[in-house]
């Protein structure tokens, strides 16, 4: 089952978060013709994984998290695997 509606999302990474909004990652709604963004913050993730399938496995977390933040639906629903750290 696909959502179709992701394809609209942005996906954009940043070295770090604001140090006011410490975070992995963040869902930006759409707004005055931007589109929806998710940002992860390249260097929190790395920080929090020990390897690098660690790694790929909570950036995985993280933007089916985001993504169901835009969707309004649970993580597990998106993703039958998550979480998987």
């Amino acid at each position: 089952m696909g959502n179709p509606e992701l394809q609209y999302i942005e996906i954009a990474v940043s070295d770090v978060p604001e140090a006011e909004h410490p975070a992995l990652a963040v869902f930006d709604p759409a707004d005055a013709g931007f589109a929806a963004r998710i940002t992860v913050y390249r260097w929190a993730l790395e920080l929090r994984a020990d390897t690098p399938g660690h790694l790929g496995d909570l950036l995985q977390d993280v933007l089916t998290e985001q993504a169901g933040v835009f969707l309004g639906v649970a993580p597990q629903d998106l993703d039958g695997a998550y979480p998987r750290v």
